[in-house]
């Protein structure tokens, strides 16, 4: 029993302090309560919790925007996913970036690699971005726009791409989780591909405001607005020009020319996680292209010019 507590109190030494608030969290919750479907013994619990807390975050906002004087509007439940997206990515990338400064970056080893709080928070992580993606995909994409009168969904065009997004992330991980490997890859994509979501997003928010009138915005967000255009529009192109390609690049080499990579993944998983990881980076180009400009604006201005859609409502 001694020796057992030791272990205990040496493991609790070595987990930092952040990963002592999901580590707990995550062992807390029953892993056989329910599974991802087609799949053995891949635990969705986790995932649904992180789901809820997210969509009951989004609920929380919305009340509360509509208490302190936002009308109750379409693009105001569009605001809230915005702020809500930012908890989700704050509390994703902050963990992710403690997990993997702490391993060596190996994209295909083995999860039981690793210590075993690492691979509890590792599956954390991963878990709480599934929510994410599953929350937003049905209560963002397909609650508000089914419309209840015709009983018929009507998804935009353009959020298919979007819908796709996330189809393509949350089966990124989840055969992260069943194959037993690559986990440490798709944490690496997940990092650089959410680390510019509270820059977007508080840009995103700041723009609709400002679009909505007096009701929702205040001066001090139409002087600052070009700026917080800027910072995001340079975070995003950094992360997702040479950081992003970057990472899928060493994520391939380790899959196609390393021992332990080919040993450790199949073909058709090789080729899932080829057209998945490098699908979502050729999707964002029209974003890159769209952040570019921004910079180029805002240079050229002298830092006083705001995007198109802004311009025309101001």
């Amino acid at each position: 029993m001694s020796e057992s507590n030791n272990k205990i109190k040496d493991e609790e030494k070595e987990i930092p302090s952040l990963m002592k608030i999901w580590v707990p969290l995550y062992r807390s919750v029953p892993t056989d309560l329910i599974k991802f479907p087609f799949t053995k013994d891949t635990s969705m619990a986790f995932t649904l919790l992180s789901g809820l807390f997210l969509l009951s975050c989004r609920l929380t906002i919305q009340s509360l925007m509509v208490r302190s004087g936002w009308p109750d509007t379409f693009e105001m439940y569009i605001v809230g996913g915005y702020l809500s997206a930012i908890i989700h990515s704050t509390c994703l990338c902050s963990g992710l970036f403690v997990l993997l400064r702490t391993q060596p970056f190996w994209p295909t080893t083995d999860m039981k690699a690793h210590p075993q709080w690492w691979q509890d928070g590792a599956n954390a992580m991963m878990q709480f971005c599934q929510g994410y993606m599953i929350y937003d995909a049905f209560y963002s994409l397909i609650w508000l726009n089914f419309d209840m009168e015709t009983m018929t969904l009507n998804i935009p065009t353009a959020d298919y791409c979007y819908l796709g997004h996330h189809i393509a992330t949350t089966s990124y991980m989840l055969s992260c989780q069943t194959n037993g490997s690559g986990h440490m890859g798709a944490m690496g994509l997940m990092f650089l591909g959410e680390f510019s979501n509270p820059f977007q997003n508080t840009m995103l928010s700041m723009g609709d405001a400002i679009k909505m009138g007096e009701c929702c915005s205040m001066p001090w967000m139409h002087q600052i607005f070009t700026h917080v255009e800027f910072a995001y529009a340079v975070v995003y192109s950094i992360f997702r020009i040479p950081l992003g390609p970057g990472c899928m690049a060493v994520i391939s080499y380790d899959m196609l020319f390393t021992k332990e990579g080919r040993a450790k993944t199949s073909i058709p998983l090789k080729i899932l996680w080829f057209i998945m990881g490098w699908g979502v980076l050729i999707g964002s180009i029209p974003w890159i292209y769209e952040s570019l400009d921004m910079i180029k604006a805002y240079i050229s201005s002298g830092g006083t010019s705001t995007s198109l859609a802004i311009e025309q409502e101001l």
